[in-house]
């Protein structure tokens, strides 16, 4: 079978879900030439019986349709690179088995793909949370590589890889770093390497993918911030660092700005190592842009006196001065936006 799109879906802990997501895949307007690659990451719950009770009901997609099983769970990393293992496609996307898409995405994007000759197409996506509140996500048009990867480092731009068509061999180059421990930041370190390779990107104006908040059980849904996710972060980090063009380096301080805000907050570092934390960034940290104010200023109190208290952090959260900068931020976008 020739297959244009690969979509890969890690599975564990979703039974919740897998039904909506499944059937929104199944039921793509490309009914030929796509595969589905579902991975079994020894999920302890009815996940993969309610997956092919659904995919029972689509018998033409049976072909079509591969579930790989781990023998022992590995994580998300290892699920989707063993998804990329089993990829067969000319171009190759993710999924989220708690989330879900529009009945057209994938044969839109992948004609996009064709018809602009791109190494990769993104689109804009929607919000979903579980009181039913939906929100759309827009994203700009960047035809150049270099300023979508700039502001996907520095915030702007969601680093998800679920609403990015990348080409295989980019997907699959052999130098690609994702190694199996680092789970929170996997898709701002996976799609930060594929767009340096990428010569032309293209963007689609429509809202195909449902990125689900609120879940309760899912791979990056953390029930509190360990320094196990901290110490991937600074992994991330110094790869990137090592990898990264100079005018790109910088880019990186809303993402360092992000991941010292946790270690402030969760005190997950010692006083001599929160003082030798990217010491030499300290000034674009505090200065990053897309920050929220209230975490600048709890940067800014811990560059002064580390630990901070949680009082202090609430105090700080509850401020008088915070919220007339918040005011003045805000009636500043309003006029922007005008």
């Amino acid at each position: 079978m020739s297959v244009k799109v690969s979509v890969c879906i890690p599975v564990y802990g979703v039974e919740k879900y897998i039904e909506r997501c499944a059937r929104s895949l199944f039921e793509q307007t490309m009914r030929e030439d796509i595969e589905f690659v579902f991975v079994n990451d020894c999920t302890p719950d009815r996940s993969i019986e309610i997956l092919e009770q659904i995919l029972s009901e689509y018998p033409h997609r049976k072909e079509q349709t591969k579930i790989i099983h781990h023998e022992q769970n590995k994580g998300l990393v290892a699920a989707r690179k063993t998804g990329l293992a089993y990829a067969s496609g000319e171009y190759i996307i993710h999924c989220d088995s708690d989330d879900w898409v529009e009945l057209d995405m994938y044969e839109k994007m992948y004609n996009a793909a064709k018809e602009n000759d791109a190494d990769m197409v993104y689109c804009d996506y929607f919000e979903n949370i579980s009181s039913g509140k939906q929100k759309i996500i827009t994203i700009p048009q960047y035809n150049c590589c270099d300023t979508l990867l700039k502001n996907i480092l520095s915030g702007k731009v969601h680093c998800s890889l679920c609403n990015k068509l990348f080409k295989k061999d980019i997907v699959l180059a052999d130098d690609i770093y994702a190694p199996d421990d680092i789970c929170l930041s996997e898709d701002f370190l996976r799609v930060s390497q594929m767009l340096l390779k990428c010569k032309k990107v293209a963007w689609y104006s429509e809202s195909f993918y449902h990125y689900f908040r609120e879940r309760e059980n899912s791979y990056t849904f953390p029930a509190a911030y360990k320094i196990e996710y901290f110490n991937g972060t600074c992994q991330v980090v110094d790869f990137l660092k090592g990898i990264l063009p100079l005018h790109q380096q910088r880019n990186l301080a809303n993402f360092q700005a992000l991941s010292m805000f946790k270690a402030i907050k969760h005190k997950l570092l010692t006083t001599e190592d929160f003082k030798n934390l990217w010491s030499a960034d300290r000034r674009r940290i505090l200065f990053a842009p897309n920050l929220h104010i209230i975490k600048r200023l709890v940067i800014l109190s811990a560059f002064v006196s580390y630990p901070l208290t949680t009082e202090i952090i609430m105090q700080i959260q509850k401020s008088c001065f915070c919220n007339i900068l918040l005011k003045i931020r805000n009636s500043l976008k309003l006029l922007y936006y005008r």
